[in-house]
């Protein structure tokens, strides 16, 4: 992340750019790095964690969470069209039923 913040645009687009500018964008790029913050690189808003319906399988969990690049689920129930969460069900604790 704090890499391609610090990257010019160009190269990040296009990496066989690097190449032909060499050595001359390093300065640049060390300069850049060096001024970031962790609030630059970070998401301005976290985004929401999926959510599955209780009946949700384990495979259906694993697909959402690599979609979603997600590393939890939400589990929530929908009971007088209020949400209900019941819990949630995080990567280690679904590769534990793999494994």
């Amino acid at each position: 992340m704090i890499l391609n913040a610090a990257l010019p645009r160009p190269v990040r687009d296009d990496p066989l750019l690097a190449a032909v500018v060499g050595e001359a964008l390093d300065e640049t790029v060390r300069a850049r790095a060096g001024s970031i913050l962790l609030a630059d690189v970070l998401p301005k808003r976290p985004p929401a964690p999926p959510v599955v319906s209780p009946d949700a399988s384990p495979l259906h969990m694993a697909a959402v969470m690599e979609r979603t690049g997600s590393p939890v689920v939400l589990v929530v129930d929908y009971t007088d069209d209020q949400p209900h969460l019941l819990g949630t069900v995080d990567a280690t604790t679904l590769l534990q039923h793999y494994f």
